[in-house]
């Protein structure tokens, strides 16, 4: 009996077809990975900017508190763009902006509000957006009257 006759293991065809199967698996594995991994990011940024849309509310009722006549002032219906360190930075800091010279920030996240008078109130409209692989991906607008004795 001849030992080398004797068949034993894959052939090449076979080895083929089985590293093919294990290369589209291992492929829609590593898709679905990254998927689920930029869902995430995406989730993360949108509460961050409902987080952000309040601290702003909240910066714009202490400024509101501080100075009423500045933030009368400040009511002239243009927009107002925010850095990330808005929070310790007074109303009568933020300069008026186009839309686009807010959108040239480094930030992934995008701050701006708008003042308008709004008979006795003055009404606010904070917009909060960010950028997911450079593109504007989603905004976070809420709108509130403030009056002087809130």
């Amino acid at each position: 009996m001849n030992k080398f006759n004797k068949k034993s293991g894959f052939t090449l065809i076979e080895v083929v077809i089985g590293m093919g199967i294990f290369s589209l698996v291992i492929v829609s594995l590593l898709s679905l990975v990254t998927s689920s991994t930029l869902g995430l990011k995406n989730s993360q940024y949108r509460l961050f900017t409902s987080i952000k849309t309040e601290a702003i509310k909240e910066w714009l009722w202490g400024e509101k508190e501080k100075n009423w006549q500045l933030f009368i002032s400040k009511s002239d219906g243009k927009t107002y763009c925010l850095t990330d360190d808005f929070a310790s930075k007074n109303i009568s800091d933020s300069q008026p902006l186009t839309a686009s010279e807010c959108g040239e920030t480094p930030s992934h996240f995008l701050h701006s509000f708008k003042l308008e008078k709004n008979g006795e109130s003055i009404r606010s409209t904070i917009s909060v957006s960010y950028k997911l692989n450079s593109k504007i991906v989603s905004s976070n607008t809420f709108t509130f009257d403030y009056t002087q004795h809130d």
